[in-house]
């Protein structure tokens, strides 16, 4: 898969943060992102992944969104803190067939 075809997104702001997830808005800055997505942080080292649970477009779930849109992410995984402005998030497959990035 060409990596320009990855879905990712850019956090704006970080809504609620919960042990159980986190809720944040969005913006959809490559690729196509779905719901059932695992995402990792584009930069760094950082081993956890997210997965994306639940996008929201003016109240209404969604079942996958491109960019320039921006959407409430419903996000879980574990540990969820420390995601805030600006922070990059990239699909990316989990190793185990769930989660595909493509479109």
């Amino acid at each position: 898969m060409d990596e320009t075809e990855l879905g990712k997104l850019q956090i704006y702001s970080v809504e609620q943060d919960s042990p159980d997830g986190e809720v944040c808005i969005a913006r959809v800055i490559g690729g196509i992102v779905r719901t059932g997505q695992s995402f990792v942080l584009a930069e760094g080292d950082d081993p956890r992944r997210f997965t994306l649970d639940r996008l929201e477009k003016y109240g209404r779930p969604m079942e996958f969104m491109d960019p320039p849109h921006s959407v409430v992410v419903h996000l879980s995984g574990s540990p969820l803190t420390g995601l805030g402005y600006g922070d990059v998030l990239v699909c990316r497959p989990d190793g185990h067939g769930h989660g595909p990035c493509g479109g």
